[in-house]
């Protein structure tokens, strides 16, 4: 003769009110009606679902802070990195200008375009590396 299936019955966690666990039943459940409440317990009840609403609205109110401010660094993000690649090209007209020496001082135009131009291009990679983390979700 073959074993009976391995049957697994478990509960856990917080139980309010009535349970039952049965492999099979013949016949009626009959449940008595639950005890009366008491004024104090009530209340108490009532302030734990009070305070467990106010637990969620907060927790909802920063998820939607976080991302705000997500959005608006992605946001900043994106304007300053277009600011950076305007900057770097501006530069490298001044470079050009001091070059061919179409401007009074070109040597300094060339520095100080080579210098700004430099920074201006560090700053377009450096925003478009934390846009990269940003978009993936870091």
């Amino acid at each position: 003769m073959a074993e009976p299936p391995y049957v697994r019955n478990d509960m856990s966690g917080r139980v309010e009110g009535h349970v039952v666990q049965a492999g099979a039943i013949h016949g009626d459940v009959v449940f008595p009606p639950p005890s009366p409440v008491g004024p104090e317990q009530a209340a108490l009840q009532r302030r734990m679902e009070e305070r467990a609403r106010r637990l969620l609205d907060a927790e909802d109110a920063e998820r939607a802070a976080a991302a705000h401010q997500r959005e608006r660094l992605l946001r900043m993000t994106r304007i300053r990195k277009v600011v950076c690649a305007w900057m770097t090209a501006v530069c490298l007209v001044a470079v050009g200008l001091g070059l061919l020496e179409v401007v009074p001082a070109g040597l300094l135009w060339v520095l100080l375009g080579g210098l700004y131009g430099a920074i201006g291009l560090a700053g377009w990679v450096h925003n478009g590396l934390l846009l990269r983390r940003l978009t993936r979700g870091r």
